[in-house]
């Protein structure tokens, strides 16, 4: 082979990786923080919040900014040792489906989702469904919380 042309490939082989990495993609750790002990249905806000959430921004407007090829895991987290928050599945509620799936849900109370699709300012609302264990025992059945993401 030429000296040329292989200068030539290594450039563009060279090109390639570097946009490859220029693109790479975030991971997003969704964090639902519960007050396990004293959540009741129907007004569960007062007992949920997000990690790093501004304490004057309700639930519902909780948003995550996101680009096309993120990573979102969310968790669960209890306000005791002893309780489980089991996310059980994420539903598609509204807007442009960037996660490109209606419901995304696992078997060991954390979901993982990579975003699909999207262009800066499309929104998707959501709703985490979960359940809450005190001591192993099951609390008051699915909640259910409906925070955003946002393509940016």
């Amino acid at each position: 082979m030429k000296t040329s042309c292989k200068i030539l490939i290594s450039s563009f082989f060279l090109l390639y990786c570097i946009t490859s990495f220029a693109q790479s993609q975030t991971v997003h750790t969704i964090v639902l923080n519960v007050n396990t002990g004293e959540i009741v249905k129907p007004d569960i806000e007062p007992f949920c919040s997000f990690e790093g959430q501004d304490p004057n921004v309700p639930d519902k407007d909780f948003t995550t900014k996101v680009s096309v090829g993120d990573i979102i895991i969310w968790v669960g987290r209890t306000s005791s040792e002893n309780d489980v928050v089991n996310i059980t599945s994420i539903n598609y509620r509204g807007g442009k489906n960037i996660l490109g799936k209606n419901r995304i849900g696992d078997q060991d109370g954390i979901v993982m989702a990579t975003v699909k699709t999207g262009v800066s300012g499309d929104e998707e609302k959501y709703t985490i469904s979960f359940k809450v264990f005190n001591d192993g025992r099951r609390r008051n059945g699915t909640f259910l919380i409906d925070p955003k993401l946002t393509v940016h």
